[in-house]
């Protein structure tokens, strides 16, 4: 009976509880790493529920507008040459067009398969469709006047290929040099004086070179190649 008895008083009068330096340590490590667990764990599903919304929308089908049949530049854009298709958002780049309108009267300045996305570089969205640069593509609307040529200009048409080509007077008559090959003449002036001004498309690298011999005051003539004919003529 006593046994119970004391068991009794013990209950009503605890003996106090002591905690080890050692073991409050432990405790304090234990909650630091319960409350990074939760941490890291709240930000593991909101970057899940993230990616989850950003693969639905990817998966979003959304309007595209290509080319209806195989377009060949240069060349402005018209309804007939286009049409709308339905591609997922992450199958395509972002400089599409989702309406024809934003392309309609638009020059081309790539070539594109039928069927194929219209971008952003295959068009010059900037430029006035009627103007020269238009007609080029990865090349440049260059001017070459008359009076830098040796002689009078032969006869020459628009969309006729032209080289041009520079002699070193203190050199022997057969070498000369050709500083631009079978470029296009994209258009004729005609100045008050009736010479001549011919806009080619041209890369830098052959403007440059006729800058160059032009600055140098070098004997420069035009060898033509006429659209009509596979005939070379010359200024002669």
């Amino acid at each position: 009976m006593k046994y119970f008895e004391n068991l009794r008083k013990q209950k009503k009068h605890p003996l106090p509880y002591v905690t080890l330096p050692y073991n409050q340590e432990i405790k304090k490590i234990q909650n630091r790493w319960f409350f990074s667990f939760l941490i890291i764990f709240g930000f593991a599903i909101f970057y899940t529920y993230q990616y989850s919304q950003f693969q639905v929308e990817q998966n979003t089908l959304i309007d595209v507008v290509t080319a209806k049949k195989e377009l060949v530049s240069p060349m402005i854009l018209s309804e007939s040459d286009l049409m709308i298709q339905e591609f997922s958002k992450k199958n395509i780049p972002e400089s599409y067009f989702s309406k024809k309108e934003d392309l309609i009267g638009k020059p081309l300045v790539q070539n594109v398969i039928s069927k194929q996305i219209i971008l952003l570089n295959d068009i010059n969205i900037n430029s006035n469709p009627d103007s020269i640069s238009s007609k080029f593509t990865e090349l440049f609307a260059f001017s070459i006047d008359e009076s830098w040529m040796a002689s009078r200009l032969p006869e020459i048409k628009k969309n006729d290929k032209i080289d041009v080509v520079i002699s070193n007077p203190k050199k022997e008559i057969t070498e000369t040099i050709t500083v631009a090959q079978q470029v296009k003449v994209i258009d004729i002036q005609v100045g008050k004086d009736k010479k001549k001004t011919l806009i080619v498309n041209i890369t830098k690298d052959e403007a440059s070179a006729i800058l160059f011999s032009h600055g140098l005051r070098l004997p420069m003539q035009v060898l033509v190649y006429p659209t009509l004919t596979n005939k070379k003529l010359t200024n002669e």
